[in-house]
């Protein structure tokens, strides 16, 4: 991921992990049985109120 990072290109990449999106991404996109919930920073997207109606 830092090898990544560090690359001055856009790259799409399906993580999982909220804390290694959290750690490297710019912008995360949530998404739910193929639809999208929610868009934008990682600060403005992993709150406790995103994740819990994301969660339900």
């Amino acid at each position: 991921m830092n090898i990544l990072k560090r690359q001055r290109l856009t790259i799409l990449c399906c993580v999982h992990d909220l804390n290694i999106a959290a750690s490297y991404c710019d912008r995360i996109i949530l998404m739910n049985d193929k639809k999208v919930f929610d868009v934008g920073s990682p600060k403005e997207i992993l709150t406790r109120g995103t994740l819990k109606s994301f969660l339900i």
